[in-house]
């Protein structure tokens, strides 16, 4: 009944405004239940196919018969997993599109539901990450009282952050924000009568900071509204990756099981996208139009996929009938984006190699593909020259990787829908929701 109730939602919404199921590209939702049983269930999964490999598909007998299909060209497949049917025979009439799952939220239960692995697993660190937040929470919770506060912030000039239970990096925040206050740490835990920090516990701290540093800061950057768009994703997680598997050569006194537990979660969440496998081929295609990314977020370790995702975004381009006569001049948000190059690991030249493919006797979707690899400018208004590689960005760029922005929304509504105004219309409730957003 809940899952029936949320597709009926849905549903409802969309009519509201008039979108169609062929009209949405793909829909955002955190990893609940209720949302995954009920895409599965009323879902219409569009499948970007591969170009089909012969020598792969004679052995192949594990994949669903749409996956088979032995065609050169890229299309969208409709794939209706376990679709319902109506009292006539024929296919329900609720129908979602594409679901997507927020990355910010499996992020979020990597550092909590998969860091909770380390606390279960291994003792030491349990006791000690239980006598720390122990201690962390007394301090934060005096935080929160008037007269305490006073004391905070004549003794350290500033006040703490203190976390909060539906935003997990804000924990990250706060340790931080403590750890920069070593110094008065000790006279301020005397002045509030709590017991002090001490120097292991302290360490601890640091290495708890430093594991989570990876996590937290990829969280902060998917959870943006500017410049962030779903061609991020897969840059952010191959930076994760690389900045977790440096974390295990680093030598850690206390916090080794915790990374461990933090690389098995990571890896097998985010198990698809880190090794490209067909099921994230719109993540793959958000990304190589993405002029900042291209192809030059590809890893070392994936670089005989190279010649299959550039085949990719060719035949895509080929056989997918976008409205390009409808892109125009569009006036794209300039991004100086030089700083991300040192996170993401970016070295200062475009090499896309994409100059070694022959491009003789090639069509005009597959030449203004392969021209657009080989252009070194990363800002967005390079797709301007690009009309065909534009409609394909707008496209697969249109959905957000995380649902964080719309879930801000709640909050400004539980501002606006206050006892007073519970006889306001919809439609004055709408206006000043987007007026506060905006």
């Amino acid at each position: 009944m809940t899952v029936l109730l949320t597709c009926l939602c849905y549903v409802k919404i969309n009519d509201a405004f008039g979108l169609l199921p062929n009209k949405i590209v793909a829909t955002v939702t955190d990893n609940g239940s209720n949302f995954v049983k009920a895409f599965r269930e009323f879902g219409v999964r569009f499948h970007l196919t591969d170009y089909a490999d012969d020598d792969n598909d004679d052995n192949d007998t594990s994949d669903s018969a749409a996956d088979r299909q032995e065609t050169e060209d890229v299309q969208f497949v409709e794939i209706h997993d376990n679709a319902p049917l109506s009292d006539d025979g024929g296919s329900s009439l609720i129908e979602l599109p594409t679901h997507i799952r927020c990355a910010s939220h499996t992020f979020s239960l990597i550092a909590t539901t998969d860091a909770s692995v380390a606390i279960k697993n291994s003792p030491p660190f349990s006791r000690l990450n239980h006598t720390v937040m122990g201690k962390c929470s007394a301090l934060w919770n005096h935080c929160s009282r008037p007269k305490s506060a006073e004391t905070v912030a004549e003794m350290c000039e500033t006040t703490f952050r203190t976390p909060c239970a539906t935003r997990w990096n804000s924990l990250y925040d706060s340790i931080k924000s403590l750890l920069e206050k070593r110094s008065v740490l000790p006279n301020l835990m005397l002045a509030l009568h709590l017991p002090s920090f001490k120097d292991v516990e302290l360490e601890f701290l640091d290495e708890y900071r430093q594991t989570l540093a990876p996590i937290a800061v990829a969280l902060d950057r998917l959870q943006g509204e500017k410049n962030c768009y779903y061609g991020d994703l897969l840059p952010t997680l191959f930076a994760v990756k690389t900045q977790l598997t440096a974390l295990q050569f680093v030598n850690l006194r206390h916090c080794v099981p915790l990374v461990n537990a933090i690389v098995a979660g990571f890896e097998r969440r985010f198990v698809d996208f880190l090794n490209l496998t067909p099921d994230v081929n719109m993540a793959i295609l958000a990304t190589m139009t993405h002029p900042y990314f291209k192809l030059r977020w590809l890893p070392s370790s994936l670089h005989d996929q190279r010649p299959r995702l550039q085949k990719l975004l060719i035949t895509t381009a080929t056989s997918i009938s976008f409205p390009v006569q409808d892109v125009g001049e569009v006036s794209l948000p300039k991004a100086d984006r030089d700083t991300d190059d040192d996170y993401f690991g970016f070295t200062a030249v475009c090499s896309d190699e994409s100059a070694n493919d022959p491009v003789n006797n090639t069509n005009k979707s597959e030449l203004e593909v392969l021209q657009f690899l080989e252009d070194t400018r990363r800002d967005m208004t390079v797709l301007n020259n690009f009309p065909l590689v534009k409609a394909m960005f707008i496209r697969f760029n249109s959905v957000l990787p995380s649902s964080a922005p719309v879930e801000r929304l709640f909050s400004f509504a539980g501002i606006i829908t206050r006892p007073h105004r519970r006889c306001m219309a919809d439609s004055m409730f709408e206006k000043l929701l987007l007026l506060k957003e905006n």
